[in-house]
């Protein structure tokens, strides 16, 4: 077993995957971490102090610096190990192989470091229920309240409850649960569809052409034109105010979540609706 050092500078500096056992291989390359290399980081951090198998929090982030880990898996092994209370509340353990197997999900996740931030700082832990909120640009809504105040949902922080409830379903299960709580205040929803309405100042074909734009900006394309009030005189003889509807997709998104539940065709593509309210103002 190694003896601890007087100091940083005395400790062992052994080549990667060389470290006998107990002792903490140290590199001078940055990379990215495995689990197994995080497990030692932990188990040495409380063998260090004299824990034996349980680890030390403030040791392990001090021992990790010295590892040449990239910059996310230290920023993201920081965030697990700023307290030994979040250690243990972000991986459901005090075991390091379980710890080292939550990092590395964390880690590996789409997710920013600066989300990881928040999401942790409103309950959460487990990063994948996020993945599809914050790619919704939903993840901040979600989280707090209008007021910058933290959500909560059921009397506990947003953060917790959707890693508690949706740990195991699909995006789209996800998606639905928190568009039900942002529209209605409940993720159970309301049973009605998801309607964003806004009124500009704008004609309707100049309302139509900046819609436009800003789907495109975003990777949706039009896949469909009807003008309402056209079809209605046309076919009935009937006179409406003007009102057009746009069928937008995302490629990628519709295939992602096609993938996940093929039901989701039955609202696709997704409907932007522009009418005439007035003269120079389009809903």
């Amino acid at each position: 077993m190694h003896a601890e050092a007087s100091s940083r500078s005395e400790r062992p500096m052994i080549a990667k995957g060389e470290a006998a056992h107990g002792e903490l291989a140290a590199t001078t390359t940055s990379h990215h971490p495995t689990a197994a290399e995080i497990e030692q980081v932990l188990r040495y951090s409380g063998t260090r102090v004299g824990r034996g198998g349980s680890v030390a929090a403030s040791e392990a982030a001090r021992d990790a610096g010295e590892q040449g880990w990239d910059d996310r898996s230290e920023e993201i092994f920081g965030i697990f190990v700023s307290s030994e209370e979040q250690l243990g509340y972000l991986a459901g353990s005090r075991r390091p192989a379980e710890i080292a197997a939550a990092v590395v999900r964390w880690i590996e996740s789409p997710l920013t470091v600066g989300q990881a931030r928040m999401i942790v700082a409103c309950g959460g832990w487990d990063p994948d229920p996020f993945v599809p909120v914050a790619e919704a640009g939903l993840l901040e809504g979600l989280l707090f309240e209008a007021d910058g105040s933290r959500r909560r949902v059921h009397e506990e922080l947003a953060g917790a409850w959707l890693s508690d409830s949706m740990a195991l379903a699909d995006d789209i299960e996800v998606l639905q649960a928190v568009r039900g709580l942002l529209r209605s205040g409940s993720p159970d929803g309301d049973g009605e569809p998801t309607v964003m309405r806004v009124t500009v100042a704008r004609s309707l074909a100049l309302a139509e052409a900046a819609v436009k734009s800003e789907l495109a900006a975003a990777g949706f394309a039009i896949l469909s034109e009807i003008d309402v009030s056209a079809t209605f005189e046309a076919t009935l003889g009937l006179h409406r105010s003007p009102l057009k509807i746009l069928g937008a997709c995302n490629p990628a998104l519709a295939y992602r979540a096609l993938e996940l539940e093929v039901g989701a065709a039955l609202v696709l593509p997704c409907n932007v609706v522009l009418e005439e309210a007035g003269e120079d103002r389009t809903k």
